[in-house]
């Protein structure tokens, strides 16, 4: 049999705060890859930016579509956040793809909006490319700041007590593809399938 040659990309990032507010982007936290396989389709890439003037609403809806890619140390989830945050957003552990997303407005001045994400989870994704299916209903608290006259992301809550990422189910599935990679059992002689969701090659 033979290898195939493998690239990596940097796996999933989150702004970690507490659970009962949000706070600003933390510090720390341990950073995953993600192997690429080439030989596919490769994609024309799609570039997320926030929309000029856009209502805090859509901010929080585009950020999640955002989060699936991860080119660039995640460079397109990074122009969704205020200026601190921008080089201190860190890796976190675990991810959750998403859908029927709600984002509901609970507090708002002229300079800051708190909001709750809604969302039915589709399955937990893992920094190696495991994607865990489920069904459960998630909610996530985020703060937004008004910078320069356009709202940015300025804290996101853990949902439950984990730092989690939340990515939008239909982008996920747009970027990633699922793979069934083959080992050896331990006697040699069968080889036991593994699927992994890992990232088409895409065209910058």
């Amino acid at each position: 049999m033979h290898s195939r040659p493998v690239t990596f990309v940097l796996a999933l990032l989150l702004v970690i705060v507490s659970v009962a507010s949000c706070a600003s982007i933390p510090q720390q936290s341990n950073p995953r890859v993600i192997p690429s396989l080439p030989g596919d389709s490769v994609q024309q890439s799609r570039s997320i930016t926030p929309r000029p003037d856009a209502a805090p609403e859509v901010i929080v809806r585009d950020f999640l579509k955002a989060n699936a890619i991860a080119d660039s140390n995640y460079a397109m989830s990074r122009r969704f956040l205020v200026p601190s945050g921008v080089t201190s957003w860190q890796v976190p552990q675990q991810a959750m793809v998403v859908s029927r997303i709600d984002v509901i407005p609970t507090e708002r001045t002229d300079t800051l909006t708190k909001m709750t994400i809604r969302a039915r989870a589709e399955g937990r994704f893992t920094g190696d490319g495991v994607f865990e299916p489920t069904q459960q209903s998630v909610s996530q608290n985020i703060q937004l700041a008004l910078v320069a006259g356009q709202w940015r992301i300025q804290g996101i809550s853990s949902v439950g007590q984990t730092p989690m990422l939340l990515i939008d189910d239909d982008e996920f599935r747009s970027v990633y593809r699922r793979y069934l990679l083959y080992y050896p059992d331990p006697s040699g002689r069968t080889m036991v399938p593994d699927a992994r969701w890992l990232a088409s090659p895409r065209r910058l």
